[in-house]
């Protein structure tokens, strides 16, 4: 119960005569809830006290008074009341828990003053229900409690100043932003503690908000710390100074040194990164960081002129297609690689190689590409000086293996030389004693033609198996690759009683390779079967040669009966300088796998479950690149 409090007298001399009729006629004129009490009982009730109690005037009139007010508050007013009759000072108004009939409480506003009724002490009283008013009285209260502790521990920080930019108002969280107490802060021109350098444009901004009511700047500038750093904000102002409430100006004001240093050190990051940064929006260049103006050899003001037809004629024309494809996919949203490699043309008509990284983004509040660039060109060098240096040891290799098969190859050779010798003494003789006649020696002449294609198929396989020359890819049958192979060693192996069994698929599509180099690792594998059979000779030793479809790839294995690998060495026998062969270079191997992989293959080796090993090989079908 809280007492709004004026004390009656003591002296009860001046107590004013009331009749019921005359209460009943003022209190109609006001509409509150009016009784009078003499004693302990109800003398009077009016219409809204009859309202407000839920009890009829018939009730009330033979009622206790202190029955209508609630427990907690009946003791107090009854001692009140009581005291008040006998000419006590006790508070004219304060409020005061009644109960309805029903039993609900109801926070009323009681005034009361000390009256005669009929010669004896009574009590006018009027109560006025106030239930929405400390209702709205507490909502305030609480909403000024959240806005306070919003102040308070708000990141942002709320000050007034007046038209001279004195501030008169600091909220609490300056103090845990700048180390400074708002009490330090109040009746301090607001222009001292900023950094020199932003000074004059924050006095231009509140220059502006002064001109007229309501009107609204922003600035960003720095503000010292009490530890004597520089912290950067950013300040909204308003011009309330016709404001009662307010009269000044309002000040929102935030810390974002972190994010002034986070885009300061992107920035920074950005325009000194190796990799070049372009932004795209709406067909044109609207930026674009240094790196990318030295990669494109372009100046920034024509590249930020550039349209996207200009963009086409920087592109090497052998690329351009797949790239503008490419970009034309994902503005129509399909999902595409982020990532790009492709030929560029500078501005002095100089080729480089880029590699680009492209990715959606917001610039300046509306949708963008980024595109980062990576200048490959000493990549793309390397790897051809690598492939050139690979060309030259496979044709050394190749030439070396040559040389390790010259006999094998002199006795082919021989072979066919020695038929035809035979066969033209057979037709001189015949013609000197005239005992030839024109058949037989038709016959003898056609027999040496076929003797001199096949010598000279001898030949045509070696110098093509040890000519150098650059990568030259065609679209060959596999089987007919693994066919001309086999010739190289099939004579060798029939001598040394190797039995050759060949399996191979039918109907295998086209390989794009480059016929040259696939035989090297065929004739490379074979080869190395054949050794490993010679070092472990058994009764009845087999090569197997067999090929397959393997969903998009095609597959060789060459299986040889020798002895095998040791685990370690199988492990590490497609390594440079790994070799099971005494006096072995160990780059065999390793040329085949750089072999495969530059066709886009895949090499390796198992163990048979008898004995001996298999190397396997792929190489992609030209129907599943397409």
């Amino acid at each position: 119960m809280s007492d709004r409090e004026r004390a009656l007298p003591a002296d009860r001399s001046d107590l004013p005569p009331v009749g019921l009729a005359a209460v009943g006629a003022r209190t109609a004129v006001f509409g509150a809830a009016a009784f009078i009490f003499q004693g302990n009982a109800i003398r009077y009730a009016n219409s809204a006290m009859e309202a407000m109690t839920g009890y009829p005037a018939e009730e009330l009139l033979g009622m206790n008074f202190w029955e209508v007010i609630h427990p907690a508050h009946r003791q107090v007013v009854r001692e009140r009341g009581l005291a008040r009759q006998r000419g006590e000072a006790v508070p004219v108004q304060y409020e005061v828990l009644l109960q309805r009939k029903n039993g609900e409480p109801l926070l009323v506003e009681f005034s009361a003053g000390a009256i005669e009724l009929e010669g004896q002490p009574a009590v006018l009283g009027t109560a006025v229900d106030i239930t929405e008013r400390r209702a709205a009285a507490d909502r305030l209260r609480e909403s000024e409690r959240r806005l306070r502790a919003l102040i308070e521990n708000s990141s942002d920080v709320v000050l007034i100043a007046d038209e001279r930019l004195q501030l008169r108002y600091v909220g609490p969280s300056m103090e845990r932003i700048l180390g400074i107490t708002p009490e330090e802060m109040v009746g301090s021109d607001n222009l001292d503690r900023i950094h020199p350098d932003d000074r004059d444009h924050v006095r231009t901004a509140y220059g502006d908000i002064l001109a007229a009511p309501g009107r609204r700047a922003e600035a960003t500038y720095r503000i010292r710390h009490r530890d004597g750093s520089w912290h950067w904000f950013e300040s909204i102002g308003r011009n309330m100074l016709d404001d009662p409430a307010v009269a000044g100006i309002i000040i929102n004001t935030r810390d974002i040194t972190d994010r002034v240093e986070a885009q300061t050190a992107y920035r920074t990051l950005v325009e000194h990164s190796v990799q070049g940064l372009v932004i795209i929006q709406e067909g044109r260049i609207v930026f674009a960081n240094q790196s990318a103006v030295a990669m494109l050899g372009y100046s920034l003001e024509e590249l930020m002129e550039f349209g996207m037809d200009a963009g086409r004629g920087i592109i090497h024309p052998d690329d351009a297609p797949a790239v503008w494809e490419h970009w034309r996919r994902r503005t129509e949203g399909a999902a595409v690689p982020p990532r790009t490699e492709f030929r560029l043309v500078r501005k002095d008509g100089q080729m480089c190689w880029l590699e680009t990284h492209v990715a959606q983004i917001e610039y300046r509040g509306r949708p963008a590409v980024q595109v980062l660039y990576l200048d490959t060109s000493d990549r793309h060098r390397a790897e051809d000086e690598v492939r050139r240096h690979q060309q030259e040891l496979a044709h050394v290799l190749r030439r070396r293996t040559m040389g390790e098969m010259a006999a094998v190859f002199a006795h082919e050779v021989n072979q066919p030389l020695a038929a035809i010798m035979s066969y033209a003494k057979g037709c001189a003789h015949r013609l000197r004693t005239g005992t030839g006649t024109p058949e037989p020696l038709l016959a003898a002449l056609d027999e040496i033609a076929a003797q001199a294609v096949r010598a000279g198929e001898v030949i045509r396989r070696l110098r093509g198996f040890v000519r150098k020359g650059d990568l030259q890819r065609q679209r060959l049958q596999l089987n007919e690759l693994v066919d001309e192979a086999i010739h190289f060693v099939a004579s060798e192996a029939r001598e040394r009683g190797v039995r050759v069994h060949v399996d191979l698929a039918r109907d295998l599509p086209l390989l794009e390779v480059d016929a040259v180099q696939i035989e090297q690792v065929m004739v490379n594998l074979l080869r190395n079967a054949l050794e490993a059979i010679y070092e472990s000779p058994i009764d009845q030793p087999q090569l197997t040669v067999r090929t397959q479809r393997n969903g998009i790839e095609a597959e060789v294995a060459v299986r040889d009966s020798g002895a095998g690998l040791r685990a370690d060495v199988a492990a590490e026998i497609f390594e440079p300088f790994v070799t099971s062969k005494p006096g072995g270079l160990g780059m065999g191997l390793s040329i085949c796998r750089s072999i495969i992989d530059a066709h886009g293959g895949r090499v390796w080796s198992t163990a048979n479950p008898d004995r001996g090993m298999t190397f396997h090989f792929t190489l992609p079908l030209v129907a599943a690149a397409g």
